[in-house]
């Protein structure tokens, strides 16, 4: 009956209880989210629902498992899994921010901790279930777990819920006017016209009911987490809704707006679906032909490094650590030369540790540095490696970085490196978001030498199957029978070229598990396309080998070695896991 699933969630914040500086006006008693909760808990249509353990049981009390699906997340998790957690409190205690309207400093994206947190990944959740999809809707809702306080003389009405689903063929915000002031919910207006590419932003769109079709709500989740990460670099915080509404600004053909009155109650929209009409805007795309032009030939492309905005560019660093905070640390301590790895990227820490002793000081070093914790049982090294690359598909970035914890960065005085190669590279972080820019690489080593080889020696030859070796190396087809040999072939270099004076070499270059930037469609190359149960190194190795000699991986590796491994805290060798 229903081709709709509504996504919703409850988390007990704390909101009705005494917060220093909270407005009276701002407190809500959990129990009245309860008790809206219930209400909403009546509504027919499939529901997946985001709750905290201790309070599942009271899902089922007004639900049954044919039409629903509960889903865990603590409280404690938005502090260590959303990944802008520490950015959003920088702001939230900024002085010059609470000061930006009389209100702000008493509401409760000023004043509490989880609150922004947890209203910014509502997104995430709806697209979670998007993915999920536990019971094979083409359209998914977000749905706020207290909208009954609103609209609760609304919801017990079935031809709501009927009559939804042909209006959400794209992604649907409800939208109200909101004009005059200097701010929208903390986030300056100038700002957000600046983002929204607008000269005035004239509506809201509301976060307690939105979604669309899968498709669309994909994408809507990029667009999101991307505009997320850019404005929160600027200082710029208001809610969930102020993002939502730079969304419908700067892609106005991706989202249909349902106009709400001014006072922006959802109850609007609800009962204009019961009684009718509803109003929808919605912004179509037309295809023009291309007008036929007289063309000469071209000269090669220039490539201008000064053209390029970075600053439109979303990173992600992952960083892979076992057992010992005081390894990750030292990691940590290095790349304070390179800034810019710590303060630009959007930082994960994937922590698969056994030892459960470790996990206070890492959550505390990930609080200091700006990580999101992603506490998993021990996936192995390969298999962490794996998690990345499914995780960073899932997300926003343009790029990603992928570190283990003693991939330490040399320091300015290192000198050479055995190859003769600089081991500093000034502007490092820069440079390599301008190489992947330039080139268009898969992925970019980042580092010549290597702890037990170089790139000049082509590795792969030890891991490809018998036949492969004996296609591309007829003169070398058989490894030696134990240990290494004392040559092996060397590297297949195709083109050698330079940005902002770093250096690099492209072709057949070796896969292996050390640092790297990889690109969104590399990463699918070479983690998502073909997978393996239980990856390794050399297998992974072997196949992107592989993919190289047919060309549909491009791979390069910096003619520099600012990469120094370090293990200086180890671990029992019987612990070690790759996958």
């Amino acid at each position: 009956m229903h081709n709709l699933t509504l996504v919703t969630g409850l988390f007990d914040l704390g909101r009705g209880m005494a917060v220093e500086n909270l407005g009276a006006g701002f407190v809500r008693p959990f129990e009245t989210y309860l008790d809206s909760f219930a209400r909403l808990l009546q509504v027919a249509a499939p529901m997946s629902i985001y709750i905290e353990p201790r309070y599942e049981s009271f899902v089922w009390q007004h639900r049954t498992r044919e039409n629903t699906r509960v889903f865990h997340r603590s409280v404690e998790s938005f502090r260590t899994e959303f990944p802008f957690y520490a950015k959003v409190q920088e702001i939230r205690r900024d002085p010059a921010w609470r000061s930006r309207a009389g209100w702000l400093a008493e509401s409760p994206q000023a004043n509490m901790e989880l609150y922004n947190p947890m209203v910014m990944s509502k997104m995430g959740m709806l697209h979670d279930q998007s993915i999920i999809n536990p019971f094979g809707t083409d359209h998914l809702l977000w749905i706020d777990a207290g909208i009954a306080s609103t609209c609760g003389a609304y919801l017990g009405d079935a031809r709501w819920t009927a009559r939804l689903v042909p209006l959400l063929r794209k992604f649907l915000f409800l939208c109200f006017p909101y004009e005059g002031g200097e701010e929208i919910h903390g986030f300056a207006r100038s700002a957000m016209a600046y983002f929204a590419r607008t000269d005035y932003v004239r509506w809201v769109a509301r976060g307690g009911l939105f979604g669309g079709e899968r498709r669309a709500i994909m994408r809507a989740n990029r667009l999101y987490y991307r505009l997320l990460e850019l404005t929160l670099a600027q200082g710029e915080m208001g809610t969930e809704e102020s993002v939502f509404s730079i969304m419908t600004y700067r892609e106005p053909e991706s989202y249909d707006r349902c106009v709400l009155p001014e006072d922006g109650l959802i109850l609007h929209f609800l009962d204009a679906l019961i009684t009718g009409p509803v109003r929808i805007v919605t912004t179509e795309t037309v295809e023009l032909s291309p007008t036929p032009i007289e063309t000469t030939r071209s000269r090669p492309r220039v490539f201008d490094p000064s053209r390029v905005d970075l600053g439109n560019l979303s990173t992600a660093l992952y960083v892979l650590t076992f057992n010992s905070p005081a390894q990750l640390r030292l990691l940590l301590d290095s790349w304070a030369v390179h800034p810019q790895f710590l303060t630009q990227t959007t930082r994960y820490l994937i922590d698969n540790s056994t030892d459960r002793r470790t996990t206070p000081e890492y959550a505390d070093l990930c609080a200091a540095y700006g990580f999101a914790h992603l506490k998993r049982d021990n996936l192995g090294i390969c298999g962490a490696r794996q998690f990345a690359a499914e995780h960073f598909d899932a997300s926003q970035h343009d790029y990603m970085f992928f570190f283990e914890d003693d991939m330490l960065a040399q320091p300015a005085d290192a000198g050479l490196c055995p190859n003769g190669f600089p081991t500093w590279v000034d502007g490092l972080y820069e440079k390599l978001l301008l190489i992947m820019e330039k080139e268009g690489f898969d992925f970019l080593k980042l580092s010549f030498t290597e702890a037990f080889g170089n790139n000049a020696q082509q590795w792969a030859w030890y891991n490809v199957p018998a036949r492969v070796r004996r296609e591309v190396w007829p003169e070398m087809p058989v490894l030696p029978h134990e240990g290494l040999a004392e040559v092996i072939p060397p590297t297949r270099f195709e083109h050698i070229g330079s940005v902002a004076g770093l250096a690099y070499a492209s072709g057949e270059i070796y896969y292996a598990n050390w640092p790297q930037i990889v690109g969104r469609d590399g990463n699918r190359r070479m983690f998502l396309d073909s997978r393996w149960a239980h990856p390794f190194e050399q297998t992974w190795m072997s196949h992107m080998f592989q993919l190289s000699r047919g060309g549909t991986l491009r791979a390069a590796v910096l003619l520099a070695s600012p990469i120094h491994h370090c293990r200086v805290h180890h671990y029992e060798g019987r612990e070690r896991k790759e996958s």
